[in-house]
This record gives structure tokens, sequence and C-alpha cells, in this order.
């Protein structure tokens, strides 16, 4: 917090409850960048509760004399790690230490979180009809399947200094396989190796895989019964921290009847996107006075 702002300034005060969200300007007057980063991330409840105190340390919030002594013991940092996990915090640290574009930083941090958009995801998700890989069809695409196994991947990393390194590395998931390379190399070399997973994935995107998504969600989206409407929703992380979530609400004849789109400045995992999508949706069907809705994701 900046030294010049009212010490006795309420976290409720840096809340627009007309617009639903945080006082963006005002929390950005308040805080440091790192901070005001930091608060803008924290999704708000729409039912505005009680406020009330929660003791972090432990587990569910309510204050225990043992959470207390270790606090004292470790320190905030080490209890911290402990309660929250290390490991993403290090993983966390070590993507966007990445001297790159933003848009590889985003990329690898989506591969760690396992949210890129495979065929094994989107199967599991009901967003495709098979996970099989659509560029070599031998071998269902996961992450891993996608950047390094696939035919024209593997024609990629042979080509690499990295060709015979890569036989041993881990295969459980890419976060896995990040750590590992990031722990035997130094940081251009690891540089260089985002940038040529993120080649592959392009690669595959642009060439094979054109305009697969449009035609994917053609060929499965369905209409709602009559009297009911399907509301698609989607979320979009930008490089320049904000989020943009959309909405699509369709009849039972396919027709498009209302269309939402919001801009918000925060810098959510995936995860939290695609529930900030489904809750913007909600919204907009309550505004509009649509009772009976089906809510799909995916526009």
């Amino acid at each position: 917090m900046k030294p010049d702002n009212d010490p006795d300034l309420r976290v409720s005060d840096l809340i627009d409850f007309n617009g639903g969200g945080w006082n963006v300007n005002l929390v950005k007057q308040v805080f440091d960048e790192e901070e005001w980063g930091s608060i803008l991330n924290i999704p708000l409840s729409r039912f505005w509760p009680r406020d009330s105190q929660f003791w972090w340390p432990a587990r569910y919030g309510i204050f225990m004399v043992r959470s207390c002594y270790w606090l004292a013991r470790l320190g905030h940092l080490r209890t911290w790690a402990l309660q929250f996990g290390a490991r993403e915090t290090e993983l966390w640290r070590a993507v966007w230490r990445l001297e790159g574009p933003p848009k590889l930083n985003h990329f690898i941090w989506r591969a760690c979180k396992g949210s890129l958009a495979v065929k094994e995801r989107l199967a599991s998700r009901h967003a495709a009809l098979s996970s099989q890989c659509p560029v070599c069809n031998k071998a269902e695409e996961s992450i891993i399947h996608a950047l390094f196994e696939c035919t024209y991947a593997q024609q990629l990393w042979r080509a690499s200094e990295w060709g015979s390194l890569l036989t041993d590395d881990p295969s459980t998931s890419f976060a896995d396989r990040f750590e590992w390379f990031n722990s035997r190399r130094d940081g251009e070399d690891v540089q260089r190796f985002c940038a040529l997973a993120w080649a592959a994935w392009e690669y595959a995107e642009k060439v094979f895989k054109p305009s697969h998504s449009w035609n994917l969600m053609a060929s499965c989206w369905s209409p709602p019964v009559e009297g009911w409407v399907k509301i698609n929703f989607d979320a979009h992380i930008s490089a320049v921290v904000e989020v943009g979530l959309g909405v699509v609400c369709r009849d039972h004849h396919g027709h498009i009847i209302a269309l939402g789109v919001k801009r918000v400045e925060a810098s959510w995992e995936p995860s939290l996107a695609e529930a900030m999508g489904a809750r913007y949706a909600m919204e907009l069907a309550a505004r509009l006075g649509y009772m009976r809705l089906v809510l799909e994701g995916t526009l």
C-alpha cells in the first residue's frame, strides 16, 4: 500500500457495488502495481456476504493454536508454502521469468496447467467426439503428444540440440517436463526450449487444424428443446492483463437472440476465467428474464 493513503481505508471502500466488482481506478491509486495486480485477480461474490475473520494458516480459516505455533516457528513465507504448495509457486516464478513475448509465457503457463485445447481434454469435456490426434491419427492427443511425440513435433525436436536429451525426460505432464528441463539448463536454453514447444503447437494449429475449433462446434452444437434457451459462453485471456468474456444466447431454432461481451482487468488462470464466463452468462440470463436455459461452455 502506498504510504500517502488513508491507513483506515477498508476493503469495502475499494469495491464498486453498483458495477459488481473492484473500483479499478481506486485500487490502482492506493496500491503499487504488484499489489493491485494481485487484488484485481480476486473475483468478488455477487451476494456481498458480511465480512468475517479468516485465519489463513489454517485450512478452514479458523484460528488454531497449532497453526499459530507453526507460523511463529517457520515464518510467514514457509508456512504459506506448506499450506498452498511451494511447487506451484516455484513453477509460476520459473514460467514468468522467461524472457520473451508475453504470449510465450502465457502459452507455457497454460501448458503447465494442462489447459491447452488438445483433443484429450476436449473429449473429456464432451466438446469433441474423439480424443485421437487429428495430425498423425496414431495416438490420443495429450499435451505431451501434441508438443513432443506427434510425427511433426518429433521432427522438430530431432533437429534441435536436445533431441537425445529429451529421451530421458518425464512424460507424465508438461509441468514435470518443464521443471525437469529447467533444473538442467540455463535461462537461455530454457527460453529456446519453450519457444520450440510453442512453435510445435502453432505449426500444428495453423497447418493441420486451421479451423478445427469452429468446425468442431458446428458439428457438436445442438439446439435446446422448444421453449428453452441455450447459452454458450467462453473466456479469452490476453497478454495485456485482461480477460474477455463472451456469451451467445440461441433459441430452439438455433437463432441468436442475445449477445454479451465483457472485459475484466485481471490475469486469471483459464479454469477461473471459464468459471467467471459461466457466471457472466447466468447474470445475463437473469437480466433478460430467461428462466429455462441450458448453459454450455465455448461459443
